[in-house]
């Protein structure tokens, strides 16, 4: 979780110093420059605290080696992740993240099909 925040900050920085450094030498033919304006202006952009990212998704379960049996034909499992939201306060150096996943396989037990809500948090250094 750290490597994500960090990676998302890296690239809100490289946002920021881009447009700091060459604030003055854009155009407004400039397509970052439109793209800025078009969501606000650059100190809107500039103000943003607070990230939150919602959504759903599939993996496959196991990193990939959770197939029904060890041949290459063999059909792969997988963890639907629903409900998911992360939120990121980049302000203050945290995220949290929740979601309910479950597997997708037709021998997965009750409680796998109603699904399993996770929740993480990261604040500064402490999770």
């Amino acid at each position: 979780m750290r490597n994500a925040i960090a990676a998302l900050v890296g690239i809100v920085s490289v946002v920021v110093v881009g447009f700091a450094a060459s604030a003055q030498s854009r155009t407004s033919a400039d397509p970052i420059a439109r793209a800025a304006e078009a969501l606000g202006g650059r100190d809107r952009i500039l103000s943003i605290r607070t990230l939150t990212v919602e959504g759903y998704g599939q993996a496959a379960q196991q990193n990939g080696g959770g197939n029904v049996t060890s041949s290459p034909d063999a059909p792969q499992k997988w963890q639907n992740f629903n409900d998911y939201v992360r939120v990121i306060d980049l302000a203050n150096g945290r995220m949290r993240i929740r979601q309910r996943q479950y597997g997708d396989f037709v021998f997965a037990t009750l409680r796998n099909m109603r699904g399993a809500l996770t929740r993480q948090g990261l604040d500064g250094n402490v999770a």
